[in-house]
């Protein structure tokens, strides 16, 4: 019997691409066959390949180009990064019985779909067919027969791959954040001289906004989408044409939830029937905005978000605080200002007194794409980091998958020592930078040792339902609170190390642990920055011009500071009014 040719799918429908334990080795060829012919790679004909020592990074380069395969620490994913590409790929680790890990690819780009019609193609399969059977000077009339039967079945073949299943992996690769959003009418626009721009659009809706919609917010670096149904936001690259935060509900993590940027109240007493609210998920009303203040000359906004809360009408269920975000957008610039003011209604007098809903912790978080896991900070006070807590990163650090790491912890006053720009970022594309300005925002003297401002900023890595990191801050917690003795007692040298930073920064010795819910009013603000180009190679470090460019996004928010403090004093909780 003659054998038969399969037709193999290439690429995302075949078999692995290679294995990791035969790269450099038998495995070489197939590895560079797939860069060469699925992504377009040309110069990875001929290409070296080499293997860290740790056994987690494949490099293959060729004169000034390079690619990295990193491997993560549990041995489910790896990321292809290449250096003159801006977007990175996904693959799938799989181990086999014999302990060998196979490499497939996990995410279809339209591009790799194109190549994989290509090599359907009618034609090239045809011939080769001919070429090898030769039956057509034997059996004209069964070779026509054939041919008719072999064009429909593989019309509708390719009819299927093209329509629905090319765009479905598509629409898979697309992920999480894929939610439809198409704004048609334009609200509010700014033009600068120097081409830089701010649209506001009309909100529209989707299926995760069916009632208020999206606030879109975009210049030409980044695009800001609002969920005013449910509380919480998402950033695009607009220059890398990337979404840069997370969103998935559909499981619920015990420490975030997958949900862009949203705010978060909790109880660590387990009294309310919601352990931890997010406004993206419990909030039940929704936000309300308005452009609160315009700079012309200068092409700069205040956008001002109103009623994000998780209050809900069962008896013991949600917080009784309220959150109001302000968004300062500037038309030319990669940067815009995060500030937030929370007020505690039962302190304040609009709501009554319930320690069911009296949240003893409050948190602000950013999921940021697992892409961005190499990480640097700028600034702060690291004159006791040898003594205590996990190492100030100040060297360009890669994360951990199975890290929880918080960078500074303390009371609010301590916030005084926190560092002024932390960076997360791929090393072959972009990041998103986060500055602490000085001044009220960072902690007000005013309110004594509650202060203004957060108690701590953590790292929180994420694996299910997919892999992030999280950038968490914290206004009030009594878990973290350096007056905290028993906390933190059991640190060697805690007693000493507290008197000498109390001293420092002139603060009284504690006896004791501050009340988390002893407060009426937190108010922060962020600068967040998102960036192309800020990896040295040659130093290993964040270029220094970065830094700079955070160091005027920290000025430009000092010039509108008094303007967004005002704008908070004159608001009255939206679910109070």
């Amino acid at each position: 019997m003659a054998h038969r040719k399969k037709i193999k799918l290439p690429g995302v429908f075949s078999a692995h691409l290679f294995s990791w334990d035969n790269v450099p080795g038998d495995d070489s060829k197939r590895l560079l066959k797939f860069l060469l012919h699925d992504l377009d790679i040309d110069w990875a004909e001929d290409a070296e390949i080499s293997k860290s020592d740790d056994g987690r990074t494949i490099r293959i380069s060729k004169d000034e180009n390079y690619a990295e395969i990193i491997i993560d620490d549990a041995k489910k994913k790896a990321t292809l990064r290449i250096s003159d590409a801006e977007k990175s790929h996904d693959l799938k680790v799989k181990e086999m019985k014999d302990g060998k890990l196979h490499i497939y690819p996990s995410s279809i780009s339209t591009h790799m779909a194109e190549k994989v019609l290509d090599r359907l193609s009618l034609e090239v399969v045809i011939q080769d067919w001919f070429k090898r059977k030769r039956v057509a000077s034997k059996w004209p009339v069964v070779t026509i027969v054939f041919l008719v039967l072999f064009f429909i079945l593989s019309a509708v073949f390719y009819g299927v791959i093209e329509e629905v299943l090319v765009p479905k992996l598509i629409d898979l690769a697309s992920g999480p954040n894929a939610d439809i959003i198409k704004p048609t009418k334009i609200r509010y626009s700014l033009t600068t001289v120097d081409g830089g721009y701010i649209r506001i659009w009309e909100p529209c809706t989707s299926h995760r906004a069916t009632d208020k919609g999206w606030l879109i917010v975009e210049n030409p670096f980044y695009k800001i989408c609002i969920n005013l149904d449910h509380g919480y936001y998402l950033i695009e690259d607009m220059v890398r044409d990337k979404d840069i935060l997370v969103y998935d509900d559909t499981v619920e993590n015990a420490i975030d939830m997958l949900t862009g940027c949203d705010l978060g109240f909790g109880d660590h007493d387990g009294d309310n029937l919601i352990h931890y609210a997010t406004t993206a998920l419990h909030d039940t009303d929704g936000i309300e905005y308005e452009l609160a203040y315009e700079d012309r000359d200068r092409g700069f906004v205040l956008i001002d978000t109103k009623g994000w809360d998780t209050r809900q009408k069962d008896a013991g269920k949600g917080y009784d605080v309220e959150a109001e975000v302000v968004f300062g957008i500037f038309a030319n610039k990669p940067y815009f200002i995060n500030a937030v003011e929370h007020t505690n209604l039962q302190r304040t007098g609009y709501a009554a007194p319930n320690p069911f809903m009296d949240p003893d912790e409050i948190v602000q978080s950013w999921v940021i794409i697992d892409d961005y896991r190499y990480t640097s900070m700028k600034g702060g006070d690291d004159s006791n980091s040898g003594l205590w807590g996990p190492p100030i990163l100040y060297n360009l650090t890669r994360l951990s998958s199975t890290e929880r790491k918080p960078w500074h912890i303390g009371s609010a006053s301590f916030s005084l020592m926190f560092p002024d720009h932390i960076l997360f970022g791929d090393k072959f594309g972009g990041a998103i930078l986060f500055s602490l300005p000085e001044g009220i925002f960072r902690f007000d003297d005013s309110l004594g040792a509650y202060g203004d401002q957060i108690a701590g900023e953590f790292i929180i890595n994420v694996d299910t339902p997919k892999e992030a990191v999280v950038f968490s801050v914290n206004p009030v917690n009594e878990h973290l609170f350096f007056y905290d003795f028993v906390e933190f007692n059991t640190v060697v040298g805690y007693k000493d190390l507290m008197k000498r930073t109390c001293a420092k920064y002139g603060l009284p010795y504690p006896d004791g642990t501050l009340d988390a819910h002893n407060w009426k009013t937190k108010r922060y603000a962020y600068v967040i920055t998102l960036l192309d180009q800020w990896y040295s190679e040659g130093a290993n470090q964040v270029l220094e011009e970065v830094w700079t460019l955070a160091d005027q996004g920290i000025d430009e928010f000092y010039f509108y500071q008094e303007k967004i403090r005002k704008t908070m004093e004159e608001t009255t909780p939206q679910s109070c009014q």
